[in-house]
């Protein structure tokens, strides 16, 4: 009762053509004259380009349903309401990209404005009055740690409470992973990881945090008395370490695991 709505929709998933075409040839003396004019179109303006954190690429947006608005009579028109972009873009005094009212991906930087509506003020004739409404009730994380010693555990769990605020089941969570603990604090990274997982509404680890004995636990196999086989292979296989450290860092790898495994099992007996 208050606007003439002009709906533009997506009328299929692949089509090059643009959805407002009918509105160039439209007979806008039908319309009342004092109603404000709404357009409500699905399609693309420009070729934006987001990052895809699932497939660490980038991701740009097909050509088509390409929304020409320059080839419509934007005097006739009051606001465009446009959809598609998942980010709040202005295009125009007139024409905006609304985004999602909850952020759909993981912080995309400076452009990432997710989880809005807007509230818009619609005179005929006049320019709109934009208001963002914030609606998103998830947050989403993006973060790169690297493990130096053993000591970082805590700042890493620090970081994370941090971002989370307490919350429960109302954050996604990306960590780009790298560097190392010995094992005993491999295992309380594991067990952070788990409590993680039963935290978040997602937990996505890209990288690995390596594990291998550190100078106490090699210790602990090296000086094993009561099993010298033990201690034998350990101290050969840590001088072997070493040398493959400098000069082959896939052998180095196997080694270190054989360490871990090494370590494991004497624990045990």
């Amino acid at each position: 009762e208050q606007a003439v709505i002009l709906p533009c929709p997506l009328l299929r998933n692949s089509d090059i053509s643009d959805p407002t075409l009918w509105l160039r040839k439209f007979d806008w003396g039908t319309l009342p004259v004092k109603k404000p004019r709404v357009v409500v179109a699905h399609g693309s303006v420009h070729s934006f380009s987001g990052r895809d954190y699932a497939l660490n690429e980038e991701v740009t947006n097909s050509s088509n349903n390409q929304i020409s608005l320059e080839e419509l009579d934007t005097d006739q028109i009051d606001y465009i309401a446009l959809g598609d972009w998942h980010n709040l873009k202005k295009i125009s005094p007139h024409a905006w990209y609304s985004g999602t009212p909850e952020p759909d991906r993981f912080d995309q930087g400076n452009e990432n404005q997710r989880g809005q509506v807007l509230h818009i003020e619609i005179d005929r004739g006049k320019v709109p009055q934009i208001k963002t409404i914030p609606t998103g009730k998830m947050y989403w994380h993006n973060i790169k740690f690297d493990f130096k010693n053993d000591n970082d555990l805590e700042r890493f769990e620090r970081q994370i409470n941090e971002l989370t605020e307490g919350r429960v089941s109302r954050d996604l969570l990306r960590v780009e992973i790298s560097g190392g603990l010995s094992l005993a604090a491999h295992q309380r990274y594991e067990q952070i990881k788990t409590d993680l997982e039963n935290k978040l509404l997602r937990l996505h680890i890209k990288g690995e945090c390596e594990k291998a004995p550190r100078d106490k636990e090699l210790e602990q196999l090296i000086t094993k008395v009561e099993d010298p086989l033990i201690a034998q292979v350990a101290a050969e296989l840590t001088q072997k370490l070493e040398l493959e450290k400098k000069n082959n860092a896939e052998q180095a790898s196997i080694t270190r695991m054989a360490l871990c495994e090494l370590f494991r099992f004497a624990m045990k007996t």
